[in-house]
């Protein structure tokens, strides 16, 4: 049986240019803005 989505889940798929996606689903989504701390996020970006 197949559910609806949540408002996430419709947010992520429409992001990674997906009609579906749902829970465990691995994706590539693309961002409008990354927020980030000014103490790990240079950690991360090297």
């Amino acid at each position: 049986m197949e559910f609806g989505m949540t408002i996430a889940e419709k947010i992520l798929a429409d992001h990674c240019d997906r009609n579906f996606v749902k829970p465990g689903d691995f994706i590539e989504a693309d961002v409008d803005i990354v927020l980030a701390n000014d103490i790990t996020a240079p950690l991360a970006i090297k």
